[in-house]
This record gives structure tokens, sequence and C-alpha cells, in this order.
């Protein structure tokens, strides 16, 4: 299950048809899918077409069980639907949102952010070391958010480290 947040900063980055690349079952929601600019949409919605990825609407009796389960304010209801699906459907929570990953981490659910995306694209071959570096120079240079955060950009910066020298 994917939020808003990474496919943002998969289409800003130019990464999102290499995530398609991945072999990953992909889902993510109707509120996720609404959280995005149109031309964005027109992104996901393109891989839709192509069944490279599942789009969850969520009925109003699993609306109302989606607030039961998620009974927090500190979440959007987009990022309550993707914990709510994942646990559903058994399957992990692909956010970049720190409170949506601390709340599914709290309900047991597999959870990873962009960090490990970068990861499984280099280690799969999806895009090469190289490549890697430049997007996560690209990235700490125009989001804020993964500048900011100490322990993140550590974890970025040592990813540079690591695959500048090889």
């Amino acid at each position: 299950m994917t939020d808003a947040n990474i496919f943002i900063d998969l289409i800003n980055l130019t990464l999102v048809s290499h995530f398609f690349e991945l072999s990953l079952e992909i889902h993510t929601t109707l509120d996720v899918l609404n959280e995005l600019y149109s031309h964005q949409q027109e992104v996901i919605l393109a891989y839709n077409s192509a069944k490279k990825i599942s789009i969850h609407n969520l009925t109003e009796e699993q609306l109302s069980e989606m607030q039961e389960y998620a009974n927090t304010r500190q979440l959007s209801d987009a990022d309550k639907s993707v914990i709510y699906i994942a646990h559903k459907i058994n399957a992990m929570v692909l956010s970049s949102d720190g409170p949506a990953r601390k709340f599914a981490k709290s309900k047991k659910l597999e959870t990873h952010g962009l960090l490990w995306l970068f990861d499984e694209l280099v280690n799969n071959k999806v895009i090469s070391q190289p490549l890697a570096c430049s997007k996560i120079n690209e990235l700490l240079g125009s989001n804020r958010r993964y500048r900011e955060d100490l322990i993140l950009a550590a974890e970025f910066n040592q990813r540079l480290k690591d695959w500048n020298n090889n």
C-alpha cells in the first residue's frame, strides 16, 4: 500500500516508471489518488490502466471500519485508508509520512519509506548506483523534510558514500 508522498516524490524525481518495474504488487486507495494534483493522478491512472496498480475505493462499511481501526486524529483519511487496506490485504505500507509509519508499525504492519525504495531499486538493478546518487542529491536539494530529518539525512548520506565508492 503506497501513500501520496511516495508517489509525489517518485513523480518529482522521474522514478515512477522504475518503481513499477520492481516485483511488487502495488496498491493504493482512491483517497490517496485524490490527494495528488491532476497531472500526478494521470501518471498513476496510466499504470492503473496497464493493470500495474490496484486502486481501492472504500465502501461506506469499510470507511466506518477504517475509522474504528485507525482511531487517531494524527492521520489524514488517506493515510488511514492506506493503513486500513494494508491490514485487510496483509500488505506492507510504503510511506514517507512519519506519523503514518509510526501508526502502521504500532499495528504490526511491515512499513518502509523512500530510503528502502532506493535500496530496492539499486539492489534489483532497476537503477544504477550513480543514478540513485544523482536522484538522492536531487531529493535532498529540493525537499527540506528529508534534509532536516537528521536520522534520515544521515541514512541517505551513507547511501551516497557507499554507492559513490563502488
